[in-house]
């Protein structure tokens, strides 16, 4: 009597299964990355308090897109924030001056532009112009705890993915 043994899979059916793999989890990575960045914005937005924010600009800034081959799928409002509840905002809709949120969406929707090639891209930013220097010379945190909170989030909701 024949013994019958399996035919093993070629490289090509392999890789076509990991790609058939993943077209049917690719929401859900969508919502693993969005997740991680709001949890992230949140943290940078809401409860970094290292620097004084004297316009609401810099928070302002603050905000994130996912992007899928070049296309956002997702974003962050870029919500205008106010210094404090008795000053106004460092500009109004009618000023020529881009404002904070302004700025911060302009830097994340360009890094996109830039990076259209990626199948799936995460991009947290600080759109203002000042954010590096509070940042890293000032010792001040404006995005370093949020990326590690990013980080974090991003590895545990890809591991419940699993």
């Amino acid at each position: 009597m024949p013994v019958k043994t399996k035919k093993r899979p070629t490289t090509a059916h392999l890789r076509q299964m990991s790609a058939d793999a993943l077209e049917t989890k690719r929401p859900l990575l969508r919502l693993a990355f969005q997740m991680a960045a709001e949890a992230a914005v949140t943290y940078a937005r809401d409860e970094v308090n290292t620097y004084r924010d004297r316009t609401g600009n810099l928070r302002s800034s603050i905000g994130f897109i996912i992007a899928e081959n070049g296309r956002s799928v997702a974003a962050s409002s870029f919500e205008p924030i106010s210094a404090s509840p008795n000053r106004p905002m460092a500009s109004s809709p009618y000023s020529p001056i881009p404002t904070g949120s302004d700025r911060g969406r302009q830097l994340a929707e360009r890094i996109v532009m830039d990076n259209n090639d990626a199948d799936l891209l995460g991009v947290l930013v600080a759109g203002m112009p000042y954010a590096y220097y509070v940042q890293n010379l000032h010792h001040l945190d404006v995005l370093a705890g949020a990326s590690l909170i990013f980080e974090t989030e991003l590895k545990t909701n890809l591991k419940a993915i699993r």
